[in-house]
């Protein structure tokens, strides 16, 4: 049995998936960090945990118990605490291979850092904490608004801004795949006017067509699988941009993505693409019988046609 394990105020993320899933007889569960595995966990089982990137320096030592708790069982753990790096030091990793920025808490910043930068919460994906900040001054104003209107304890991220549009690009884009025990699936392709792209502004029928290429060729799975394996990650969401050469900016791997929204399923151009990302999930479900009997029966059915 598969199960993802998030903080519980933070189910909503999986609960369409995971119902979903049941519904068409996989067997995969969703629980909290709240339930002991010794409820719900036997060996040979797939524990996904999920949200380790918001889980504060004081509630560390929780996680890895959590994930000892799982290997005694003899489950296997994907996002196991004692491999994956969680944020600011994901990004400082990757930035030592070429990735193009840095980040650090407001306490530690260096001297070489390269504005413009932004802040952020260290802890939660609420996008971020100020605008573009281009000057030592506007740091330094940013960070005392930060403390006055903080919602949550702790120091905030300072991170180097990239700019991630070509030449004569007016648009920023944004891809998004999954990785989910090594296979590297494709999500989505947005554009936005903005530099922070959570959703598209607007789709043209062209922004639409190169999404749907993106999913059917999966171009970037290489370095996607690539920065996943240096941060030790083995389920969530990376949040990327494609250089001309190939390679990837990556901004963030989520490890508890909201899989689906609801509006993923109404009427429209972007139904196929949700349909063919769930398709792809299934496929890639670690260790279970319903998805390589699926498989099976997808391989077969593109054979004879």
């Amino acid at each position: 049995m598969i199960h993802f394990v998030t903080l519980p105020a933070h189910q909503y993320t999986h609960d369409i998936l995971v119902t979903e899933l049941v519904r068409q007889g996989h067997a995969v569960g969703l629980r909290d960090y709240a339930t002991s595995p010794a409820r719900f966990c036997r060996p040979q089982d797939t524990v996904i945990l999920c949200d380790i990137e918001r889980f504060r320096e004081a509630d560390l030592e929780r996680l890895h118990r959590y994930a000892r708790r799982c290997d005694e069982i003899g489950a296997r753990v994907l996002n196991h605490p004692e491999r994956a790096l969680r944020r600011t030091e994901l990004i400082n990793t990757l930035a030592l291979h070429g990735n193009g920025f840095r980040a650090w808490p407001a306490s530690e910043i260096p001297s070489d850092i390269r504005f413009p930068v932004f802040l952020r919460d260290e802890y939660e994906h609420d996008g971020p904490a100020s605008d573009l900040l281009h000057t030592p001054g506007e740091l330094t104003e940013a960070l005392r608004r930060f403390d006055r209107e903080r919602r949550h304890d702790g120091e905030p991220l300072v991170v180097e801004y990239i700019d991630i549009r070509g030449a004569g690009d007016s648009r920023y884009h944004k891809y998004g795949a999954f990785i989910l025990d090594g296979a590297v699936i494709p999500r989505h392709l947005f554009f936005g006017k903005h530099w922070v792209v959570k959703r598209p502004d607007e789709q043209s029928e062209a922004d639409l067509d190169a999404e749907r290429d993106y999913l059917e060729r999966n171009h970037y799975a290489g370095p996607v699988a690539e920065a996943c394996k240096r941060a030790g990650i083995e389920y969530g969401r990376m949040d990327f941009s494609a250089r001309d050469d190939g390679s990837v900016t990556v901004f963030e791997i989520n490890t508890n993505p909201t899989v689906f929204h609801l509006e993923d399923f109404a009427p429209g151009p972007r139904r196929g693409v949700t349909d063919a990302f769930y398709r792809m999930i299934r496929r890639h479900l670690p260790n279970d019988p319903v998805a390589s009997v699926d498989d099976h029966a997808d391989r077969a059915g593109g054979e004879r046609r």
